[in-house]
């Protein structure tokens, strides 16, 4: 036996030394393509669902639980524990900590109370006053929905906050929603951005979706959003208001089907064209003001976009006739300091 099957055939060095590069290019390549994936997910600060950075996002979820597990450890009812509660699972569902404290709390478990450096509540409010001042400097609309829920979470441990205070009146005032029960029942990642002019911020503009409140004894209301011609805008109104003069009943956004005209004499009822441009006439109805002879029911809500005046009612649809801001008010024909009550109005505006 003086050979060897060919497969005890001893290899060159050479091809050995070739095998043995090839395999550490390749491990080496696999290491860099590991790093550059975990590199990649450490660049990526934004978190996809909320406009905050994830390690934000973290050391909130992580302070809210803490600090609801040691109100509810002393009391299972405790209104500002459930709220935290709450708060925490609409930041993050998936925390550990939090699915375990909403498991003791159903299966009615005891809770011990929580001492880690989370628990403190005085960080945790200043944490919050930062990211929500961070979060007003922004201006689409999912920031300003979580800036909100941030400005309620300030205001359960310092309800005397100044800052927090005005800044919810002044989005109330822009058209916000601020219930928090109504924020939290809202999914932040189907919110819709909102673009803003970049001339003037404080206005909104695109395909916009708002509420906002139209008092009566004001002329025009400025709804803080610019609209272009051609779109549409649908409207839902909801409340009453009451135009004072004698025995003034309360109406909606539909106006007085009849009103006392020649000094309470006789009624006349008169029609209202439903998102259609307002035409002053000067003979369908003669009001005290006599510059106010405009067709259309009494006491509706009426919009004005530039030059064009449209009736509106509790639900209108309007096709925009000339770009402009949105005005919102009340068809009065004599006198706004006597008038009470107010409209909430809801709008979209969109391309169809």
């Amino acid at each position: 036996m003086y050979y060897y099957p060919l497969i005890f055939k001893k290899e060159p060095k050479e091809n050995m030394y070739k095998r043995f590069t090839l395999l550490k290019i390749f491990i080496f390549t696999i290491a860099i393509c590991s790093s550059a994936t975990l590199f990649s997910e450490g660049e990526n600060p934004e978190d996809t669902e909320t406009p905050l950075q994830m390690s934000d996002r973290e050391t909130i979820v992580a302070h809210a639980t803490a600090i609801a597990q040691n109100k509810l450890s002393l009391k299972s009812t405790d209104p500002a524990g459930l709220i935290l509660l709450q708060f925490a699972r609409y930041i993050s569902r998936d925390y550990r900590p939090l699915l375990l404290l909403r498991a003791k709390l159903k299966y009615n478990i005891p809770l011990t109370k929580d001492v880690s450096s989370f628990s403190n509540e005085e960080s945790f409010i200043s944490f919050l006053i930062q990211k929500s001042d961070e979060l007003s400097r922004q201006k689409d609309r999912r920031s300003r929905h979580i800036e909100l829920i941030f400005r309620h979470i300030v205001r359960l441990f310092d309800p005397n906050h100044e800052p927090t205070l005005i800044r919810l009146i002044q989005l109330e005032d822009a058209g916000a929603e601020v219930d928090i029960n109504k924020l939290f029942q809202e999914d932040v990642s189907k919110i819709p951005t909102e673009d803003v002019d970049p001339k003037d911020s404080r206005y909104s503009v695109g395909n916009v979706a708002k509420t906002v409140t139209v008092p009566s004894k004001t002329p025009w209301t400025d709804t803080f959003v610019k609209v272009e011609a051609g779109k549409i805008i649908n409207f839902k109104v909801h409340g009453a208001w009451s135009f004072g003069e004698g025995p003034s009943p309360m109406t909606d956004a539909d106006g007085f089907a009849s009103m006392s005209q020649e000094d309470n004499v006789r009624e006349r009822k008169l029609p209202i064209a439903v998102g259609k441009p307002a035409i002053p006439t000067g003979s369908n109805f003669r009001t005290k003001k006599k510059n106010d002879s405009l067709c259309g029911t009494p006491g509706c809500l009426m919009a004005r976009i530039g030059k064009a005046v449209y009736y509106l009612g509790k639900n209108a649809a309007i096709k925009v006739e000339e770009s402009g801001i949105l005005y919102l008010g009340p068809f009065e024909w004599s006198d706004y300091t006597d008038n009470s009550g107010e409209l909430r109005v809801s709008f979209e505006v969109s391309d169809k």
